[in-house]
């Protein structure tokens, strides 16, 4: 079950990258204009409708194939290197970026992600305290 809980880690990274990936993606695509509202609620509605589809899939490879709950994982890997390639085929190359160079603030990022950990783990774990959530 550990390799389970790290596939499901990887896809959750994947997905933390490419959604915000994806709308620079349509932003740069697009310029303001009606084709660029479309392009947005048609990615905006794809997220329900994958949703909703990518399980119920995903629970009928579980049910059918021999390989039991490996199986959607096989179809994402398939899926995925399609969507690569037509990506390297579709997209333009990017220009160089003429923005003046600046720094990352590396305390602040720390700091940030320590605290959103911190806020997920208190709210995953906050019931099994020795009061519940009235230890102090």
């Amino acid at each position: 079950s550990l390799t389970l809980d790290i596939l499901r880690g990887f896809q959750g990274i994947g997905a933390a990258a490419t959604i915000p990936a994806s709308l620079g993606i349509l932003a740069h695509a697009f310029p303001p204009s009606r084709a660029r509202s479309i392009a947005f609620s048609t990615f905006a509605a794809g997220a329900p409708v994958g949703a909703a589809f990518g399980m119920a899939l995903g629970g009928v490879l579980t049910e059918v194939t021999q390989k039991s709950w490996r199986s959607p994982f096989f179809l994402e890997t398939g899926l995925t290197v399609l969507c690569l390639i037509g990506g390297i085929i579709s997209f333009d190359p990017d220009l160089p970026s003429q923005e003046k160079d600046r720094r990352v603030d590396w305390p602040g990022a720390f700091m940030i992600t320590a605290g959103l950990v911190l806020i997920v783990f208190v709210l995953g774990q906050g019931e099994i305290a020795p009061h519940g959530w009235k230890t102090p």
